[in-house]
Parts: C-alpha cells; sequence; structure tokens
C-alpha cells in the first residue's frame, strides 16, 4: 500500500514487505515445518516435489514454501497448481500488454530459469508499472510472481537479481503467456507440439508449427531471414518444454547448433535443431537436408554426450516465408 494521499488516515504505516526480515518465519512455512508435516503425515517421498513446485520464497533471506499449496497438498496428496488458481494474475496480464523487446529477453532467461536485474524501490503505485521496468519488477517481487536471490545496495532502491521462485508460477508466465499469444490455437494442441518433437514424431511437429506460422505471422516478420524463425522456435520451446534444459547458439563438437533440447533426465531422448532459409519453396528441400548433414558432419551431438546423454533426435529445418520443411535424422 502506497503512501498516496496526504488526506489519507493511512499515511504512515510501516511496510514489511518481502525485503525485511521483521516475521519473515512466520508468513509461510520454513523448510523444516514442511519436513515435519511430511514425516507426521508420512508423506517424506513428496519432499523433493513441493521442494520444486512450492519453494523458493526469500522473505528477508528466509527461505519459505508456498503456505496455502502445501496445506492443499497435504490436504488433497497431489502435486499440482493451487495458489496460482486463486488469483486472477492481473498483473502478468500488465506485464504483457506493455511487452518491449527488452521485457521480451528479459522473460525468455526467466522462463529457462535464468535471473534478471532490476533496482526494486518499495512504494511504487500500480500505475508505474507501464512507465518503468524497475517498478514492474518490483510489482512482480512483492506479489509473488518473482523472488530476490541477491541484492545489493542500488541508487534510489536496492538492486536485485530476480527469478521464478518455483514450477508452480512457472506455469502462471506460461499460461498466461500462451493465452495472449495462441491465437484461435488451443493450448493443448500447442502442446501436443512439442510432444511430437521430443518423441521423434517430426512430420507431426512440422505440420502443426507450419499451420502456427500460415495463421499467426505476418509476411514481415518473415523478412528477417533465419534471426526470426529462430528466435520464434527458441521462444515457443521455453514456453512448453519444462524439465529441459534450452541452449541457443552454442559452441559443441566442430561447430556451433542452432538449438538444442538437453533433458535433465539423462534416460530421456534430447532435441537438436538446425535452422535454414530458402529464398525459393522449390530450394527448402535442400536448405533442410544441409541442416541435417551440418548436424552430423560437425558433431554438434558432443554436448549431449558429455552430459551422458545417449539418445538424441535431429532435425534439420527449413523455412521460406511461411512454409516449413523438416528432415528427421536417425536417433543416435
Amino acid at each position: 500500500m502506497a503512501k498516496k494521499s496526504i488526506f489519507s488516515d493511512l499515511n504512515n504505516l510501516d511496510v514489511c514487505s518481502v525485503m525485511d526480515a521483521a516475521y519473515r518465519d512466520v508468513i509461510g512455512f520454513t523448510p523444516q515445518e514442511v519436513a515435519q508435516m511430511a514425516e507426521d503425515l508420512s508423506m517424506t517421498t513428496a519432499l523433493p516435489a513441493l521442494k520444486a513446485w512450492y519453494d523458493g520464497y526469500l522473505f528477508g533471506g528466509a527461505e519459505i514454501y508456498n503456505p496455502w499449496s502445501i496445506v492443499n497438498f497435504f490436504r488433497h496428496g497431489d502435486v499440482r497448481d493451487y495458489w496460482v488458481n486463486t488469483s486472477g494474475n492481473g498483473i502478468i496480464r500488465e506485464m504483457l500488454r506493455h511487452v518491449t523487446a527488452e521485457t521480451e529477453t528479459d522473460l525468455l532467461s526467466l522462463l529457462q530459469g535464468r535471473h534478471v536485474t532490476a533496482l526494486i524501490r518499495e512504494g511504487v503505485i500500480y500505475e508505474d508499472i507501464g512507465r518503468d521496468t524497475d517498478a514492474l519488477y518490483t510489482m512482480l517481487l512483492t506479489t509473488g510472481y518473482l523472488t530476490a536471490v541477491s541484492r545489493k545496495r542500488g541508487i534510489g532502491g536496492i538492486r536485485c537479481e530476480l527469478v521464478i521462485p518455483n514450477r508452480e508460477v512457472q506455469d502462471v508466465y506460461r499460461f498466461e503467456i500462451l493465452d495472449k499469444m495462441r491465437g484461435r490455437f488451443s493450448v493443448s494442441r500447442l502442446e501436443t507440439m512439442f510432444d511430437d518433437l521430443l518423441s521423434g514424431n517430426g512430420k507431426a511437429f512440422s505440420e502443426l508449427l507450419g499451420g502456427y506460422l500460415r495463421d499467426l505471422v505476418s509476411v514481415y516478420d518473415t523478412a528477417n531471414k533465419e534471426s526470426f524463425y529462430h528466435g520464434f522456435v527458441l521462444g515457443m520451446t521455453a514456453l512448453f518444454v519444462s524439465d529441459y534444459i534450452i541452449e541457443s547458439n552454442r559452441e559443441s563438437g566442430y561447430g556451433r547448433f542452432d538449438l538444442a533440447i538437453i533433458p535433465k533426465d539423462v534416460s530421456k531422448a534430447g532435441v537438436i535443431m538446425e535452422f535454414k532459409v530458402a529464398s525459393r519453396e522449390a530450394d527448402m528441400a535442400a536448405k533442410a537436408k544441409e541442416a541435417l548433414q551440418q548436424i552430423e558432419e560437425r558433431e554438434y551431438v558432443t554436448e549431449f554426450r558429455q552430459r551422458g546423454i545417449q539418445r538424441v533426435w535431429k532435425y534439420g529445418i527449413a523455412f521460406c516465408g511461411k512454409k516449413i520443411l523438416a528432415f528427421q535424422g536417425p536417433m543416435c
């Protein structure tokens, strides 16, 4: 609550926010309290999942679990979204309404588990978030959609490194972004598209992605050549693919691949993609073949082998305007 008017009876509140140490261990459940509950209810095997889904908040430096979600988990015995379904998520929609190239980049970093840096100034008002990125991140922090993993004194505030706290909140970002950009497509159809990609069904993946390009992408966007397509697929991958590491333009073997989807579980298959742009539709097959050959010749799977991943799907993908053609190599 900001001190907004000299005529208000609430001008001089002592604000205790997520940045303050006061009451920090009574806002939610501490790790010790969650562990004790799990032991009392004979559910200790769920502790790793609870940490991934509902932990990650820091109140004055104290590690805190979301109390609403924890209570509901022990009540229902199922790991799923609880707190986010009680919120209208208006702050995320406001963020997307004022999205810029800078905030797009930040969103992609956040969804990939990386941090963004912002100057946190307590006392900002809601109207500020459309004009000031730092005000936006302050609001996201104080409403629980981000958490501060480090902080130091800055000019006029506290300079913080911010991350998405847990899987439950990450689902909010994914859903709201998808809802904004999916057009006439259902979220389930887009999820199916990436299920096809990860399971080696390249034909189905390229058909669905081709429909998405046809209906929702402008010809002016595709005029920007390979960088547009690369960013387009990278952004969608970050939205849909969880429990994987997304790497872009990373050196591996004897070159640098375009996009890799690396499973955290080494028993799962990874995906490597190389993109090419054809000036004519007639050249798309040759370009897709060239992309697939490049994956093989430059041994891009080296990155996967170093991580202990033995199965990798390889895709050479050619674009021309709104058209796409994907060639799939054998799993290696």
